[in-house]
Formats: C-alpha cells, sequence, structure tokens
C-alpha cells in the first residue's frame, strides 16, 4: 500500500488515479496518520502529516479484519520498529514514500451520470415527507448533480405549464432545490417543498421505483 506525505496528497490527489475526492476507509485516524479511499477508483492509501516519516498508526489483520493501533507517539517508536516497520505482535507501521503521480496536479471527481434505462425520468430515491422548519419538504438522493438539474428543469417546466394562464408567478420557490455539496458529492439530494407539490402524492408516486418523471411532477406540481 502507498505511503505518502499530505502535502504530496493535496496537490495531486490519490495515487492511483489523480482524483481529489477521497474519504476515510477505515473509520480511523489520528497521530497524523489517514487511510483514505478513493471515490473514483475505490483504491486505498495511507497519508502521514508532513514532517512524519513512519506511521504511528499499526496495522494488523484479526480474523479477516483490518485492526489498527496506537502504542506510540513519532518520537518514542522503538528502534526495532523503526528498522523493521513491525511490533512485537505483528503490526505493521509504514514508512512514508513518493507519491506516484506527485507531479500531475490532481483532477475534480465527478459522480457518473446514471440515468433508467428505457432513458425515462430520473433516478430519485425518496426520503419520505419531514420538515425544514418552513414548510413540509421531501427529499431523495440522485445519481449526479446533472440529473439533480435536469429533475429541476421538469419541476419548472411543470410550474410554467400550470401558471400559464394564472396571475401567479411560474418561478418556484427557493424551497425547491438541488443540495451539491463539492465536500460530499456522493451525497446528492433534490428537495421540494409543499409550496410547490403535493409532497406526499409524490412520496406514493416514487416510493416503489425510486423513478421520478417528468408526468409525475406534472401531476404533483402547483
Amino acid at each position: 500500500m502507498h505511503v505518502v506525505r499530505n502535502r504530496d496528497y493535496m496537490f495531486a490527489g490519490c495515487v492511483y488515479c489523480g482524483c481529489d475526492y477521497c474519504f476515510n476507509a477505515i473509520g480511523v485516524r489520528g497521530g497524523g496518520v489517514s487511510v483514505l479511499e478513493c471515490g473514483e477508483c475505490n483504491e486505498s492509501f495511507i497519508v502521514l502529516a508532513d514532517g512524519r516519516t513512519q506511521s504511528t498508526m499499526g496495522f494488523g489483520v484479526k480474523e479477516g479484519h483490518v485492526t489498527t493501533r496506537f502504542n506510540f507517539i513519532e518520537e518514542g517508536i522503538p528502534e526495532l520498529v523503526k528498522q523493521t516497520c513491525y511490533d512485537d505482535d505483528g503490526y505493521w507501521y509504514p514508512t512514508v514514500g513518493e507519491h506516484p503521480r506527485r507531479d500531475i496536479a490532481k483532477h475534480e471527481y465527478v459522480k457518473p451520470d446514471i440515468r433508467p434505462d428505457d432513458g425515462i425520468g430520473e433516478f430519485w430515491t425518496p426520503r419520505g415527507v419531514g420538515h425544514d422548519g418552513h414548510s413540509p419538504n421531501i427529499s431523495g438522493f440522485v445519481k449526479s448533480k446533472q440529473a439533480g438539474e435536469r429533475i429541476l428543469e421538469m419541476f419548472q417546466n411543470a410550474r410554467n405549464k400550470n401558471n400559464q394562464f394564472k396571475d401567479e408567478s411560474t418561478e418556484l420557490t427557493e424551497n425547491t432545490w438541488l443540495d451539491y455539496r463539492k465536500r460530499e458529492p456522493d451525497w446528492i439530494q433534490f428537495k421540494v417543498s409543499s409550496d410547490d407539490a403535493d409532497v406526499n402524492r409524490l412520496y406514493e408516486l416514487t416510493k416503489d421505483t425510486s423513478i421520478i418523471t417528468q408526468d409525475i411532477i406534472d401531476e404533483v406540481c402547483k
């Protein structure tokens, strides 16, 4: 497994593909040590804080699972562990190496834009009707930022059709929106306000298929 300096990771990203989106792979970090998994290629590697030359986190395997331990601070790593990278229980304390892509700037992660096989509508997994403090709403997970943008366009199309002959605004409220956060590109939601649609009916029409279409939106949009 590659072990690299934080400054190299911050510039070059994943050691395998250069993606800028990597997350904590094992749920444990500390002592200037992080084990990251790439969101694009799904490979894992270790990042050490700048200035560290050896991991203070030991890695072992117990009953088929990776385990970790913190026995040392960097200044207190025993000479034997420094020389062999292993302690008496067989835990591995890796030393830092060179980032294989350290001269190539990282690239932005873009979540794959997956659509239903028949090309009709978008995947949208509703989470149920809730309340955001303003009005009842419903949110659902979408496959990509592009999918969320297309859903927003479908809602706007429905609003335009419903209100074209009414003396009312055709603009959606600010509470129907795409919740995309660059730091969480795998956690993309589209949120719909009860000010713009019948959210209970929307949930009933999508809860079993996790697909939302223009026809469904036309039916529930106000």
